[in-house]
């Protein structure tokens, strides 16, 4: 019976999740000691950990090792590559501080309103926007890190009209994420 249970915990998502937190520091060292190399292989860590974030999900439902934990450590392990690197590019002034700010505003408000709905027993679902989100964040993060041009193209530029993109499917997915708590606790309030 335990050893179900540590399945349940010590499974290939999960395992997915945490690679892509353990890359945090390493991705963070590869930008604040910047060579060419170095950048072009903290956005590919980048980029590698979108795919991972999107095939963790997808694995824990196939093989039915869907968890607490892995519903819980997901989103964490994304919030804290996005908003770490974004500060660090804040500091190298490849990016202003108000689209971060407000991408950190919406985050702290989502995880605020899951843990109330998680206490309240609510499960809310994450819309598609949120997806959309996370994958631009990505590119976006990819691209600013790079930087230079390339191909006849600014990385720099594209990364920032791919941070305005997830910047509005942020906020989009952050306001259906309270319109989505709203009417699930209306439909579960006793006085309905």
């Amino acid at each position: 019976m335990a050893t179900r249970g540590y399945r349940r915990v010590i499974n290939i998502a999960n395992l997915m999740t945490l690679l892509r937190m353990l890359l945090v520091p390493v991705v963070i060292a590869l930008i604040w000691t910047p060579t060419v190399f170095r950048l072009w292989f903290a956005a590919s860590f980048v980029i590698f950990a979108g795919i991972t974030d999107l095939l963790d999900g997808y694995l824990a439902r196939k093989f039915r090792v869907e968890s607490i934990a892995g519903k819980i450590l997901d989103p964490i392990a994304d919030k804290v590559l996005v908003l770490s690197v974004l500060v660090v590019l804040v500091q190298m002034q490849r990016v202003h501080v108000i689209p971060v700010l407000l991408l950190i505003a919406r985050e702290i408000v989502v995880t605020g309103i899951r843990a109330v709905a998680a206490g309240e027993g609510l499960i809310i679902a994450a819309g598609k926007e949120g997806k959309f989100k996370t994958w631009f964040q990505m590119w976006a993060i990819s691209c600013l890190v790079i930087h230079d041009e390339y191909l006849g193209a600014s990385a720099h530029e594209v990364g920032l009209v791919l941070l305005y993109i997830s910047l509005y499917f942020s906020l989009l997915s952050g306001y259906e994420y309270v319109m989505d708590y709203v009417r699930v606790r209306l439909k579960h309030s006793p006085h309905s």
